[in-house]
C-alpha cells in the first residue's frame, strides 16, 4: 500500500468531484485528518466541506526522520526517500512517498481552509478529546471566518460514543 504525495490526491479528488459534477448538482465533501488537508489543498469552489478533525498546521521539515527513528525495528527511508514502514495492525507493507512527506512541510492547506471558511462552505466537527491535533485554537479563527464549528466530546477518531454523537 502507497501513500502519494498531497498533490496526487488532491487530484484524485478532483477528477472524483468533477465525474460525480456530471450526475449531482450538489456535493458536499466529508474528510477526517488528513483528507481535510487535501480537500483544501483541492479546494473545489462548487461543493461544500464538512471536516473533521482538520489539521491546521504542516509538519516540520524533519518531520520524517522523527517519524522512523520512532519507529526504527519497523521503518526506513530508501534511497529515493519513501519511508518503507510495516504497519503493527496487519504487518503489511505501507510506503510513505518522498512526496507526501516533501508535501506536508509548509503546505498552504490551512489558508485555503480560510479561503473555504469565508465562502461559508465550510463545517468543522471538532473532537475535544483529540489525541492527534493538540491545538485547536486556528479553529476559532475558522469559525470568525465563515466556518460553522461543532465541538463533539470525542476522541480524533470518534470512536465509541464519539461517534454516535455524529449521528
Amino acid at each position: 500500500w502507497t501513500i502519494p504525495g498531497l498533490k496526487e490526491m488532491a487530484r484524485s479528488l478532483e477528477k472524483a468531484v468533477s465525474n460525480e459534477k456530471k450526475i449531482y448538482d450538489d456535493i458536499t465533501i466529508i474528510a477526517h485528518s488528513q483528507g481535510c488537508t487535501v480537500a483544501s489543498i483541492a479546494h473545489l469552489d462548487h461543493v461544500r466541506y464538512v471536516f473533521l478533525a482538520p489539521p491546521t498546521r504542516s509538519i516540520t521539515e524533519h518531520f520524517k526522520e522523527h517519524f522512523v527513528s520512532r519507529r526504527k525495528d519497523r521503518a526506513k527511508i530508501d534511497a529515493n526517500g519513501n519511508v518503507h514502514m510495516i504497519r503493527k495492525f496487519d504487518s503489511q507493507e505501507l510506503i510513505i512517498t518522498s512526496d507526501w512527506f516533501n508535501e506536508m512541510v509548509g503546505n498552504d492547506s490551512y489558508e485555503k481552509m480560510c479561503k473555504i471558511a469565508q465562502s461559508g462552505k465550510l463545517t468543522i466537527i471538532e473532537a475535544l478529546q483529540d489525541e492527534d491535533i493538540k491545538d485547536r485554537r486556528r479553529y476559532g479563527s475558522l469559525k470568525k471566518a465563515g466556518a460553522t464549528l461543532f465541538s463533539l466530546d470525542a476522541n480524533h477518531n470518534f470512536t465509541d460514543t464519539g461517534r454516535i454523537s455524529l449521528t
